[in-house]
């Protein structure tokens, strides 16, 4: 197979940026307006989500927290 012939699946470009950085503060500007921030109840939901994929056998064996390894229904 000749290198000519090979085409990428996914094609990932990032730039660093370091905080004292323009691009970075206009981010964080960017993330904190009022309209990114205007539904508080998504992170609830979402957090329900991600419990939901952790609490499935396929996925991970189980649910943890900061504090325990393992979490038992009444936790979750």
């Amino acid at each position: 197979m000749s290198s000519s012939s090979v085409t990428p699946g996914v094609v990932l470009k990032v730039r660093f940026v370091t905080s004292n950085k323009k691009a970075y503060q206009d981010y964080v500007d960017y993330v904190d307006r009022d309209n990114a921030k205007k539904e508080q109840g998504v992170h609830e939901k979402l957090f329900t989500l991600y419990q939901d994929y952790l609490s499935n056998p396929d996925k991970t064996s189980s649910l943890f927290t900061q504090q325990s390894d393992r979490l038992d229904e009444e936790e979750k």
